[in-house]
């Protein structure tokens, strides 16, 4: 395998590979752009075309062309290589011990879109009819169906006489998650990175035939948890515009890939991830998200909102106008003002504030939404920003702007000195805090005990001081609320420590570039990998 990667590496420029994904400018001996794999305004993301290597300042990845395409596409190592063998033109060597897990998965991607083609046959059938009608009433034409392979499953078992014909066993149609279970239901195929069917949801066609979204079970190339609806398809839109847009169902993002809003993707359901925001994030592009106007869609809305803040990403949501139920209805009924929709999305927390406040307040509910939106408001570290989002709160709430900063301040337990002070004083403080949070909670400490153990050799001599100053302001927090908070003041000594080391390099790498210095600035690269591992 290392003949074939290095062959593929001597076919495979850095530069040109990078390129298609991200717009590099020349800065002395590299190229320099925004980074896909975190949100930033000042590019800190290069590529050095001698060493083959890229490096981001800001959130510290790094590595080879194949490190970048498993990166950037969500891949593992032997998807990527099979990848950039194709690009390359490098013929892999199949080996011995790989190749069973390969049959299976080749096995299910055949089992897969045969299944495709025959669903899609039967809803063109007279069989299909009811199916194709109820897709048209919703709006789609001939041309989306066909792009989204949809297909229609009848009651009774359409393809055992198929995978009979074709010698397929049991075994294998089980490893594929059988898609023979599907009964009465609308199929739509769900692709991977690579645009193979990995599976099916199936939507059914009345209300007897329940649940109404049904998914084919976890299998080897399935993982819900891992896969994003229309994500093959809207990636190079969501590179042209620089935003993607998350919203619910397989219907909105086909309603609205018609209507020409192409940057779209589904989680299949408001039940996202950990791991679809980590996909989602690697894109470096604002976030858009797009659910729907219920309970439920809201409620997925601010816990998309938390995850997508953890991973320092731009964030705007979209409301719908009144007498629109989901993305997919407004999509098809006047594609304008969807799209000048998606282009006004609101910034998130103009989104959380109108939310918060859109009806009329007791004194009782002002101090619940101050409460509320605190919360949010310690993910903003800006002193300017966070003044800028209390003032407006202060005017919906016609409440005094120092009420706000108060119930700020016992939340984050902020000291009200000058700039300067407040950072310093906020770093210990956060240390502090997470020390002593550690102490008082030992089942979160057993999930950071390295951690943990480096923090007590720091300050177990002021454990019982630290422990006093903490509590003795703060309410006592259950289990829930208190692992929360240790993710919050982990994730704000981690955007500390990556400014503080960016502030080091970045004097120190210009300087190095403008003398062009190339060994000068490689040697820097090397250094602050090293900082950042």
């Amino acid at each position: 395998m290392s003949d074939e990667v290095e062959a593929i590496k001597r076919k495979l420029d850095i530069v040109d590979l990078v390129g298609q994904y991200v717009s590099l400018k020349k800065a002395g001996s590299n190229y320099k752009g925004t980074c896909p794999f975190h949100q930033e305004k000042t590019p800190s993301f290069m590529v050095n075309s001698e060493m083959q290597i890229f490096k981001c300042f800001g959130c510290g990845e790094s590595g080879d062309i194949f490190t970048f395409i498993e990166k950037v596409e969500n891949l593992e190592f032997k998807d990527a290589l099979e990848m950039l063998a194709q690009k390359a033109g490098v013929e892999l060597v199949k080996k011995p011990g790989g190749k069973k897990e390969k049959s299976i998965k080749n096995e299910i991607f055949k089992i897969n879109h045969a299944s495709t083609l025959v669903f899609q046959k039967i809803l063109n059938s007279p069989v299909g009819s009811k199916a194709l009608n109820y897709l048209k009433d919703r709006g789609l034409n001939d041309r989306t169906i066909r792009e989204f392979q949809i297909g229609f499953a009848p009651n009774g078992y359409v393809l055992a006489n198929y995978f009979k014909k074709n010698q397929v066993t049991q075994n294998q149609l089980n490893s594929a998650g059988n898609p023979e279970k599907f009964h009465n239901r609308i199929i739509f195929p769900i692709e991977n990175n690579l645009t193979n069917i990995v599976g099916f949801t199936g939507r059914s066609l009345d209300d007897k035939t329940q649940p109404k979204y049904f998914n084919t079970p976890e299998t080897t190339v399935f993982k819900k948890s891992q896969i994003l609806y229309g994500l093959a398809k809207a990636r190079q839109e969501i590179k042209a515009k620089k935003a993607m847009i998350v919203t619910e169902g397989q219907m909105d993002v086909i309603a609205s890939h018609q209507a020409g809003v192409k940057q779209i993707v589904a989680s299949s359901g408001t039940a996202i991830t950990e791991n679809h925001l980590d996909i989602l994030s690697r894109f470096g592009v604002d976030l858009i998200i797009a659910f729907d106007a219920d309970e439920a869609g809201k409620k997925a809305t601010y816990k998309i909102i938390e995850l997508a803040l953890k991973r320092e990403m731009n964030i705007k949501i979209v409301t719908l106008p009144d007498g629109y139920n989901d993305v997919g209805e407004i999509a098809i009924k006047d594609k304008n003002k969807w799209e000048i929709i998606v282009k006004n999305a609101e910034f998130w927390m103009d989104w959380i504030i109108k939310d918060q406040t859109s009806q009329k307040l007791s004194v009782g509910d002002k101090k619940s939404v101050v409460k509320n939106i605190s919360y949010f408001l310690k993910w903003i570290v800006s002193p300017v920003e966070l003044s800028h989002w209390i003032k407006i709160l202060s005017e919906k709430l016609s409440i005094d702007e120092n009420s706000i900063k108060e119930s700020l301040k016992e939340k984050n337990n902020l000291s009200e000195n000058n700039k300067t002070e407040t950072v310093i004083s906020q770093r210990l403080s956060i240390i502090e805090e997470i020390f002593v949070l550690l102490e008082l909670y030992p089942e979160i400490a057993q999930k950071y005990t390295r951690l943990y153990s480096k923090l007590k050799e720091l300050y177990n001599s002021k454990r019982d001081l630290l422990v006093f100053q903490y509590t003795k302001d703060q309410p006592r927090l259950d289990e829930t609320q208190a692992s929360k908070e240790v993710e919050l003041l982990l994730f704000r000594a981690k955007q500390l420590k990556n400014e503080n080391i960016k502030k080091e390099f970045a004097r120190n790498i210009a300087q190095a570039e403008s003398s062009k210095d190339r060994k000068k600035v490689l040697q820097l690269l090397k250094q602050l990998q090293d900082k950042l591992k």
